[in-house]
């Protein structure tokens, strides 16, 4: 997973940032992965107030570590959108807090769907735009 979260910082710094038509795609899946990053914050946050609830603090430490790490990515993604002239409003996803049980499950099905799926997207978007990018890419 934290191959991933490098792995892409490197592919948003690397790739397709000569062409025009490549840093919009490329600052398009940086505002994808910057509202991603905020609500998953958002997600884990909740996440802690229902472990708290539940008087399970070890766990709720952890989401509460968890969201912080978000957050720390979300800036990170928000600063080179800024830089570029992008907005960065965050679009707010909807998401059930339910036990911390299902939180758990929850919050496993979103890293694997984002390790998956989205983030692995972005890095063949990126390979296709730069062929330099597969030097870096996991």
């Amino acid at each position: 997973m934290k191959n991933y979260f490098l792995s892409l910082t490197a592919i948003f710094l690397l790739s397709g940032l000569s062409s025009f038509a490549s840093k919009e795609k490329t600052l398009n899946n940086l505002e994808v992965a910057f509202n991603d990053r905020n609500n998953a914050s958002l997600k884990y946050t909740a996440y802690a107030r229902q472990a708290d609830k539940e008087g399970l603090p070890g766990i709720a430490l952890l989401f509460r570590a968890t969201a912080k790490s978000e957050s720390i990515h979300a800036s990170r993604f928000e600063s080179i959108l800024k830089e570029n002239g992008k907005r960065t409003d965050t679009i707010k996803n909807v998401f059930a807090v339910k036990s911390t049980k299902d939180n758990l499950n929850a919050a496993l099905k979103y890293i694997d769907s984002v390790s998956t799926v989205l983030y692995p997207r972005f890095i063949e978007n990126a390979k296709e735009r730069d062929p330099e990018v597969s030097n870096s890419a996991g």
